[in-house]
């Protein structure tokens, strides 16, 4: 794991994601640690009536430190609240924190600003090569999933964000923690809401959501992929046999295509947690039972040099992380172990450069032969 995000294995990035809900669920309607209420506790009542017991409050002051959380003088003469600085304090910290959120907030906007033009330019760009070229910018897979063309650099082969299988999620026990298990947690993901990013919007109208989704675009492509997600995550369980894991929460849907600066722009509003199906096109694929090496050849011809690679895009996957304090993205680390061809060599096709410009090449076969063939 080379980033500050959470990144696991393709099938486990929507079940990392319900589990991280599930552990938030507790504190989501008690004030946080960085939240200090300005109400009485309990203890400080406890504290109160001991002062009163020693002789060092009266009666009239321990009511009223009840009543309001503090003394202050009481009468000529009376001495001044012992804990009177305690609620300045509080106070005081109050205001830091709240300043300390207005910067993030701050900071976001102007973040999610910056690289939603950044990566608007990019989107552009590739999109004007790619009608050149005449190869796809969106593709839909027979399993609901599909890929979406996102950058396309001189020279490099286009770069595509394409969708991660959803699995059930069992193996992690969450009906552990739910309502009517043993255990008395009773979670539900009330009052939590959980972004999904994908290659097109959740079915809203869908029975299991009952109106806790929400499409965040101008847009409203709907995909299966981006439905069996939330789903998996959010079903409220009119089907039994499709109950979420947080059956209970709402759902906000994104279109990954500026996913980055959206992110930024939702955690600046609030968001804590969101989940990421998809991963960078990388290494073998195989399209209608025609193998595709998607690597980049003309850097090399044995290895994709995107399989681990940290670059521009991670690097500002980070930047939002560490400035928004309380967000948490859970992204998947793609499907791509054993994807490959059973045997080798095998005829397939590879996105190459040269000084010809970019190019389809047709393999004939032979592990690193080929003969050109223009699209």
């Amino acid at each position: 794991m080379d980033e500050v995000h959470v990144r696991l294995s393709g099938w486990q990035g929507p079940i990392l994601c319900v589990a991280t809900v599930l552990m938030l669920l507790p504190i989501a309607n008690v004030v946080s640690a960085d939240e200090p209420s300005t109400a009485a506790s309990e203890s400080e009542n406890q504290l109160w009536k001991q002062m009163l017991d020693g002789g060092l409050i009266t009666q009239e002051q321990y009511e009223q430190a009840l009543k309001t959380g503090g003394l202050g003088p009481i009468g000529e003469g009376r001495s001044e609240n012992p804990l009177v600085g305690r609620r300045a304090r509080t106070e005081r910290r109050v205001l830091r924190y709240e300043k300390r959120r207005e910067k993030i907030r701050r900071n976001l906007g102007a973040l999610a600003k910056r690289l939603r033009e950044k990566q608007t330019r990019e989107l552009d760009e590739a999109h004007r090569k790619a009608r050149a070229l005449g190869i796809s910018i969106r593709e839909t897979f027979a399993n609901g999933g599909g890929a979406l063309l996102v950058r396309f650099e001189d020279g490099k082969p286009p770069e595509y964000l394409v969708t991660d299988n959803v699995n059930a999620a069992k193996t992690i026990s969450t009906d552990q923690i739910q309502s009517g298990a043993t255990n008395g947690f009773s979670l539900d993901g009330s009052c939590v809401t959980i972004g999904i990013w994908d290659v097109g919007t959740v079915r809203s109208t869908h029975q299991e959501f009952d109106s806790r989704a929400h499409i965040r675009e101008n847009i409203t492509n709907e995909s299966d992929h981006a439905t069996g997600v939330a789903g998996t995550l959010a079903a409220g369980g009119t089907n039994g046999q499709a109950k979420g894991m947080a059956f209970a929460c709402s759902v906000d849907s994104y279109y990954l295509n500026l996913d980055v600066s959206e992110m930024a722009s939702a955690a600046s509003n609030g968001l804590h947690v969101s989940n990421h199906s998809y991963s960078r096109r990388c290494g073998w694929d195989c399209s209608q039972s025609i193998w595709y090496w998607r690597g980049w050849t003309y850097l090399s011809q044995d290895e994709d040099y995107n399989f681990g690679r940290y670059d521009d895009v991670s690097r500002a996957q980070d930047e939002v992380v560490a400035e928004a304090l309380y967000y948490l993205p859970v992204f998947s680390a793609s499907n791509n172990r054993s994807e490959g061809p059973t045997n080798q060599p095998v005829p397939h096709y590879s996105m190459g450069s040269g000084l010809g410009g970019l190019r389809h090449e047709q393999h004939n076969g032979a592990r690193f032969g080929w003969g050109e063939q223009r699209f």
